[in-house]
C-alpha cells in the first residue's frame, strides 16, 4: 500500500501532483490545507475523497483520497476524529479483514493546546495498524531537527506512550528550510511492514512543503508467493501413458445425480481432474527476467515503445512497404522520445544539485533522482532481544551497558603485549 501525504496549501493549485500520484502508483493521498469550501470542494478523478474542511473558512482543511480497488474497502471513521482539530480518518478494510486505520491531522504552529488534545486523543483511541500522516508543526531531535519546540516534547511524550514510530527519512520536509515538520508516524506493529519512507525532494510540486512517501508491504495476513517462486505445471514433461491410465481409471466411475447443481457438477470434475494432474504432470518453477526500466523512462516514453513493438509485430507477420515505412517511423519517435526524456531528466538532476543546500542534501537528491527504490527507514532503537525501546531511561541503560560497563574496559581481556 502506498501513501502520499502533502501539505498543498491550495489543493486546486497544486501542480505536478497528479503526476506525482501517477508515477509512484498511489494508493491513499493524504492532505493538509487543502483550502476547501462549499463551492470548491476537493475532487480527485474517480477516487473516494474523505475531508475535514476548515469551518467557516475556506483555508485550512484536511482530506484523505482512496484510489478505487477491488482489494480494499475504505470508510469515513468520523468517531475518531476531534472538532477542536482539522483530521480526517479512514479505516481501510482488506479482503483478509486485515484493518489499516489512516489518519491525517493538521496542527498549525505555535498552537501548543491543539498538540497537546491530540496527544490525549491519540493516547486514548489509538490502535494498532494504524499510521498518522500530517503537518504537525513539531520539531524534535529525534527525527533529525536542528532545534526542538513545544510541539515535538509533546509529540515524543504522546509516542513512548502510545509506542509509536517516526519512520521519516531525515530530510527537510519543506523548501528552502531545514524543518522537519511533516511527518509519517505507525504503530509499533507496522514497522517490519514499511518498505520505504521517503521525502521526495526531487520532485516538483506547488507548495511550500514536500511529499512524504510512505510505502507498506502487502497489508494481508498470507504472503503471496512471488510470479518466480510459484510452481507451474510442466506439460512437455508429462508421461502421456501415464495420463491416459491415470484419467481412465478416475474417470470410468464418475457418477453424478440428478438432484445435483451445475456448480456441484463441476468442482467434482474439477477435483478428479486436479488429482490427476498432481500425480502425473511435474512442476518447475520458472525464473522470470525482470526488466528494470532506467530512471529517465517516463510515460511519453513507455507510449513509444508500444507503438514500436505493435510495428514490428505488423511487419513480422507481413512484410510490406507501408509496415515497414510504419516500423521506421516508430523506430525514430522511440529514439526522439528517448533522448528527449534523458534530456529532460539531466535538466530536472541539474537543477535540483544546484539547488541543494549542502552535499548531504545533494547527494539525497541524486540517490533519488537514480533509483527507482530505495530503502530510507530510520531503524529505532532496539535491545538485545530485539524489542523497540522508547523509554529514554530504558536507552540510557543500554548506552550505559555498552560504554562503561563492556569487556573492553576490562584490562585482563588484553594480552600484555597490547597493553604496553
Amino acid at each position: 500500500m502506498k501513501i502520499l501525504f502533502i501539505n498543498c496549501q491550495s489543493f486546486n493549485t497544486a501542480y505536478g501532483l497528479n503526476s506525482t500520484i501517477e508515477k509512484y502508483d498511489v494508493d491513499i493521498l493524504c492532505l493538509n490545507e487543502t483550502f476547501e469550501n462549499t463551492n470548491n470542494p476537493v475532487k480527485l478523478k474517480d477516487w473516494t475523497v474523505y475531508s475535514s474542511p476548515r469551518p467557516n473558512k475556506s483555508r485550512g482543511g484536511t482530506a484523505i483520497c482512496i484510489r478505487p480497488s477491488l482489494n480494499y474497502i475504505s470508510e469515513h471513521i468520523i468517531s475518531k476524529q476531534l472538532d477542536s482539530i482539522e483530521m480526517t480518518c479512514v479505516k481501510i478494510t482488506f479482503k483478509d479483514k486485515k484493518i489499516i486505520n489512516i489518519w491525517c491531522p493538521y496542527i498549525p504552529p505555535e498552537k501548543p493546546y491543539l498538540m497537546d488534545e491530540l496527544c490525549k486523543h491519540i493516547n486514548n483511541k489509538i490502535t494498532d495498524n494504524t499510521v498518522i500522516v500530517g503537518d504537525l508543526n513539531a520539531k524534535s531531535y529525534q527525527w533529525n531537527n536542528k532545534t526542538e519546540n513545544i510541539h515535538g516534547k509533546l509529540l515524543e511524550e504522546c509516542m513512548n506512550k502510545s509506542k509509536l514510530i517516526c519512520v521519516n527519512d531525515c530530510q527537510a520536509s519543506r523548501r528552502n528550510s531545514d524543518s522537519i515538520i511533516d511527518l509519517s508516524l505507525i504503530t509499533q506493529n507496522l514497522y517490519n511492514e514499511v518498505i520505504e519512507c521517503t521525502t521526495l525532494s526531487h520532485e516538483n510540486i506547488q507548495s511550500d512543503h514536500i511529499a512524504i512517501f510512505t510505502k507498506l508491504n502487502s497489508c494481508t495476513n498470507t504472503q503471496v508467493p512471488l510470479e518466480n517462486e510459484t510452481p507451474k505445471f510442466n506439460i512437455n514433461k508429462a508421461d502421456l501413458d501415464a495420463w491416459k491410465t491415470a484419467t481412465e481409471e478416475s474417470f470410468q466411475n464418475l457418477e453424478f445425480f440428478n438432484n445435483q447443481s451445475i456448480e456441484e457438477i463441476y468442482q467434482i470434475f474439477e477435483d478428479k481432474m486436479m488429482l490427476c494432474m498432481e500425480n502425473i504432470i511435474p512442476k518447475t518453477t520458472r525464473n522470470i527476467r525482470k526488466h528494470h526500466k532506467p530512471c529517465w523512462w517516463n510515460k511519453t516514453v513507455e507510449e513509444k515503445k508500444h507503438l514500436l513493438n505493435k510495428c514490428q509485430r505488423e511487419f513480422k507477420l507481413k512484410n510490406t512497404p507501408t509496415n515497414l515505412t510504419k516500423l521506421m517511423e516508430a523506430e525514430s519517435s522511440f529514439t526522439d522520445a528517448k533522448d528527449e526524456a534523458v534530456d529532460e531528466w539531466s535538466a530536472l538532476l541539474c537543477t535540483q544539485l544546484n539547488g541543494s543546500k549542502n552535499l548531504k542534501e545533494k547527494w539525497s537528491n541524486f540517490k533519488k533522482l537514480t533509483k527507482k527504490n530505495e530503502n530510507n527507514l530510520v531503524l529505532p532503537f532496539l535491545d538485545s532481544n530485539g524489542n523497540i525501546l522508547f523509554e529514554e531511561e530504558d536507552k540510557e541503560k543500554i548506552l550505559e551497558d555498552t560504554f562503561f560497563k563492556g569487556n573492553h574496559l576490562n584490562a585482563n581481556n588484553f594480552d600484555n603485549d597490547f597493553l604496553h
